[in-house]
């Protein structure tokens, strides 16, 4: 897990969209789908339910979503 896929991750969630979380982390949609999807993988868990024009968060994504938060938060006020 690293920090770029828990920021791709807590954007996409806070935004509901890839394209909008590609677009605060100024990267492609297309990277952000990928760094989400390698951390489905390394997790074991579905994050989004993808369908329509917004993510739904699942419920391993609402656990994850504190987690990530405080990670984040930590390393980047070092």
């Amino acid at each position: 897990m690293t920090l770029a896929q828990l920021r791709a991750f807590l954007a996409a969630y806070e935004l509901g969209s890839f394209t909008a979380a590609a677009r605060k982390l100024e990267t492609s949609q297309a990277s952000v789908s990928e760094l989400i999807s390698r951390l489905e993988h390394e997790l074991e868990h579905i994050l989004f339910i993808r369908g329509g024009r917004r993510l739904i968060p699942t419920t391993a994504a609402v656990e994850l979503q504190v987690h990530a938060l405080q990670s984040v938060t930590s390393f980047d006020n070092r």
